[in-house]
């Protein structure tokens, strides 16, 4: 495991210092978790329950403390955060505002290094490194974007314009210079490989944090912008429905995976037939309905066609309806030509956290930022 160690779920990290080297993703990461989180305090909504059906949404409240989880007898967790009463932005605004030093530390990292990483890893690590990756890339300039809400939300108002300004340079210099191919079909793995291309599961996070929907409360022409920026116009597509990333973006990767897609699912990339399911879902999710139904069934087709016996995820990960075996293995990577699970010496995915991720495409459209799912109408 990248930072919480290789005794997940027992967080442990790495004391030795032998945790692997990928800034990038790492400080990309932590920004976007960040605002979800901060997000998921400000709207006071009532849990689901799975008593609403009967007419009884009985949910659990527990005090102790912001972040306490409880499971009842039933199965059902509390409220994130503690009590619904407790909610809200005030309680968003004091949890960051504890850490607000470290949160501009990774976000300075990813203003000097995102928009043109080194060579290095990403979350793919069994495909080694590589400089120039573009969809590490994009993860740096959304958490950069992330980072000018969260500053808004204690106040910071000049970083706050700052990390915006900043965001929309580098979405605009990643999207008309780096990241799309020649002939503009798709996006490519690196910025110099010519001919390549990659899954761009990352935009994911765009839509989650909901930046593709056009609402701003920041002004970049405003003199607490960055110095050398502030005299740029706001950048702003006079074509494109969406706020950040462009819908040409969506509609693009969209039609690749249509065009790339095999048997068994969507490759990650072009080095190789192997894939990641969690990787395929997050990348569905943002694409239009017909993509999504075609990976989807290619996913299942491969669950009911191949076995193996490995498991991928924690063994709690269990739901009652479905055979535990078939769940088990969503998140591995494998062949998907073939449909035989990759399986690399010295390297195992197990017990991974990722797992929960593989439930992402058909939460996005439900979750609390319902807007997310209703903003990308626009692929059909």
């Amino acid at each position: 495991m990248h930072d919480l160690g290789s005794s997940f779920p027992n967080a442990t990290g790495h004391p030795d210092g032998r945790d692997e080297y990928m800034p990038v993703e790492e400080c990309g990461n932590m920004l976007i978790m960040g605002l979800a989180l901060v997000n998921s305090l400000k709207y006071d909504t009532e849990p689901a329950s799975i008593w609403s059906a009967e007419g009884n949404p009985r949910y659990i409240e527990t005090e102790g403390g912001k972040f306490s989880l409880y499971v009842d007898a039933d199965g059902m967790d509390d409220t994130f955060g503690g009590p619904i009463s407790a909610k809200g932005e005030k309680q968003a605004r004091q949890w960051v505002s504890r850490s607000y030093k470290l949160w501009k530390q990774w976000t300075g990292y990813l203003v000097r290094e995102a928009l043109i990483p080194s060579n290095q890893l990403s979350t793919d690590d069994f495909a080694g490194w590589l400089a120039n990756q573009t969809n590490l890339a994009l993860k740096g300039i959304i958490g950069i974007r992330a980072m000018s809400e969260i500053s808004e939300l204690v106040g910071e108002t000049a970083d706050a314009k700052y990390y915006r300004n900043v965001s929309e340079s580098y979405i605009k210099k990643w999207q008309e210079e780096f990241a799309v191919s020649r002939d503009g079909t798709h996006a490519k793995l690196a910025y110099t490989w010519y001919g390549s291309w990659t899954t761009l599961y990352n935009l994911f996070a765009d839509s989650l944090l909901c930046f593709h929907l056009p609402s701003s409360t920041i002004d970049l022409n405003d003199g607490l912008a960055q110095k050398p920026m502030s005299t740029q116009k706001p950048i702003k597509d006079p074509v494109s429905k969406t706020a950040f990333v462009s819908e040409k973006i969506y509609k693009i990767q969209s039609d690749w995976y249509h065009n790339v897609r095999q048997r068994y699912g969507l490759p990650l990339d072009n080095r190789h037939l192997y894939t990641k399911s969690d990787w395929e879902f997050f990348a569905v999710a943002v694409a239009s309905k017909q993509v999504r139904e075609e990976v989807v069934q290619s996913i299942a087709l491969w669950v009911n066609e191949t076995s193996t016996g490995m498991c991928t995820m924690a063994p709690w990960l269990c739901l009652q309806a479905f055979c535990i075996d078939e769940l088990i293995r969503l998140t591995t990577y494998r062949l998907i030509r073939y449909g035989r699970r990759r399986r690399f010496p010295g390297n195992r995915i197990q017990s991974s956290p990722r797992g929960w991720w593989s439930l992402r495409f058909p939460g996005l459209g439900e979750s609390l930022w319902w807007k997310s799912g209703t903003g990308l109408i626009l692929l059909g």
